[in-house]
């Protein structure tokens, strides 16, 4: 009798089936903006464990020495530790090992008395441009997950004609206009919960 396993899933609300299903056997390469853990709560593990490559962005120290323990000697995987905005620069980040770090003042004021914030420090900003210029080779998937502005930052993605077969982006209750914006680009929401959506293209 023959068996089949099924992939675990990392993510917070399965949202890691929903991606795999779009892909199917196909091997790619990710980029997961606000990667925050190796494994928990992660939408890019499962697509890691089928033998993706990518880029992982974290800019709160102690998660990010988390993805380094994990796989800082992984050539598959590239590390790093700066937060993604609008345009390059320095911004003050609220640091927490929980997965709320967050640049967003607004933000912070929501979660200060409810997460362990560590402290505030400045980390520097790269662009989304940055990114794809020095880190290029295109991506299958995009994970969008920058507590605050994530929304923004997925319309941004929109902009620069990248356009990747999947994107899950924290909708932080925006998801009539993250609908909306990606419809004109061809995506549709494939999954939605309270927290994430998930677009196909």
């Amino acid at each position: 009798m023959s068996t089949t396993s099924t992939p675990v899933s990392y993510s917070q609300y399965s949202e890691d089936t929903h991606i795999l299903a779009v892909f199917g056997d196909h091997v790619g390469r990710y980029l997961d903006i606000g990667a925050w853990a190796p494994k928990q709560f992660s939408n890019s593990r499962a697509l890691y464990e089928a033998g993706w490559s990518g880029v992982m962005i974290e800019p709160s120290p102690e998660p990010f020495l988390g993805l380094l323990k994990e796989y800082g000697n992984d050539p598959r995987v590239t590390l790093i530790c700066a937060a993604v905005g609008f345009e390059r620069n320095c911004l003050k980040l609220h640091a927490t090992a929980d997965a709320v770090s967050t640049t967003s003042e607004a933000n912070y004021a929501m979660w200060k008395d409810h997460a362990a914030f560590i402290g505030s420090f400045y980390t520097p900003v790269l662009t989304l441009a940055d990114i794809f210029n020095q880190f290029e080779g295109g991506y299958d998937f995009v994970n969008i997950d920058t507590e605050g502005n994530s929304v923004d930052l997925l319309n941004e993605l929109l902009k620069t004609a990248a356009y990747p077969k999947c994107i899950c982006v924290e909708h932080d209750g925006r998801v009539v206009e993250v609908l909306q914006n990606s419809e004109r680009f061809g995506y549709r929401a494939i999954h939605t919960n309270g927290t994430n959506v998930v677009l196909a293209r």
